[in-house]
């Protein structure tokens, strides 16, 4: 049987505007989330298949059971009409919105994993919210009126009884399917925007890299004399990474997006960093620099001693070791504390 082709709304337009306007078949508030944010496959649109939702005893579905073969269809097309403007426009706003934002929190923070874990946090969050806000409505107004055009095209000479069904069961399904196609449009919007967030913020983390090969700890003092000078104690930012309970902030971003369940434990480990033993506090680098300086003073004075020449394989150890501290402070890892440890 041949389809017949639905007008496109001109989502484009509409999205411009965020057109909200009430109407008695919508749901009067956002619905309880459904789907976990790991449930959606976004790789192709037969991703939705397994949580196509059809109610079994819609009277004009038990009367028609062939009809049940249009509720994907109705679903897909409406994800293909809206999920372009949407999310182009809930990127555009989320990025700007997470790039500004973590600037300012991390503005002194000298580990570019911990500011891109924020922005990846935050970003995933706002570009959520965004686009499930634009496009719910839309989305279920959408899927009614393609299930309505098809199935009185499937019902060829329907009865004004049948039109009332007709209306009814395509508003039931769409509102029952509603939520997984805004999940997937969510979802690849913030697929997209999780790469475009590191672009912006990449000359962010070359700096960062680039102190850190140098053997020093990043620092903007244009930040850092503007926040002692003009930021009151409480919220002003510190040299160092940001503290525990400013985390908590970006956390709680990973762990609840929008539109979807919480994420359980596991789920939540693959967005939130876990604790790792880099040596990159305050406390610590200062503790290398304190060691570097002593043990240069201490080989100054054996070098300097008369009986230096007898010493030689106290020097060569007292260099190894020297090293090694150079190499700890500069990488600030593991592996390279290892390494100081056994010299």
């Amino acid at each position: 049987m041949s389809q017949i082709a639905i007008p496109s709304p001109t989502p484009a337009a509409v999205v411009a505007s965020i057109n909200t306007t009430p109407t008695s078949n919508l749901p009067a508030g956002p619905p309880e989330p459904r789907f976990s944010f790991m449930d959606i496959n976004t790789a192709t649109m037969t991703g939705i298949n397994p949580h196509i939702s059809i109610n079994n005893q819609l009277p004009l579905l038990q009367a028609h059971p062939h009809l049940k073969q249009f509720v994907r269809q109705a679903v897909e097309r409406a994800i293909t009409e809206w999920i372009h403007p949407v999310v182009d426009r809930a990127i555009k706003i989320a990025l700007t919105t997470c790039e500004q934002i973590v600037k300012k929190d991390f503005a002194l923070d000298s580990d570019e994993s911990r500011i891109r874990a924020a922005a990846h946090h935050m970003v995933r969050n706002l570009t959520a919210g965004m686009a499930m806000i634009t496009c719910r409505d839309q989305v279920n107004l959408s899927i009614s009126a393609n299930l309505k055009t098809t199935f009185m095209s499937a019902l060829m000479s329907a009865s004004h009884q049948h039109k009332d069904m007709v209306e009814q069961t395509a508003t039931h399904i769409a509102q029952d399917n509603m939520e997984l196609a805004c999940a997937f449009i969510q979802k690849t919007a913030i697929e997209k925007a999780i790469p475009e967030i590191d672009k912006r913020l990449l000359t962010d983390f070359e700096l960062r890299k680039h102190a850190r090969t140098e053997g020093r700890r990043y620092c903007d003092p244009q930040v850092l004399t503007y926040q002692a000078e003009r930021m009151p104690e409480q919220i002003r930012l510190k040299v160092g990474g940001v503290s525990p309970h400013q985390m908590v902030v970006y956390e709680e971003f990973a762990r609840n997006i929008p539109g979807f369940l919480p994420l359980n434990e596991r789920d939540a480990a693959m967005f939130i960093p876990k604790p790792v033993n880099t040596y990159g506090t305050d406390e610590i680098g200062s503790m290398y620099d304190k060691l570097i300086n002593e043990l240069e003073l201490y080989l100054q004075s054996v070098l300097g001693s008369q009986g230096v020449m007898s010493s030689n394989i106290l020097v060569g150890n007292l260099h190894s070791f020297h090293e090694a501290l150079l190499v700890a402070r500069r990488s600030r890892d593991v592996m390279s504390a290892a390494t100081l440890l056994q010299k």
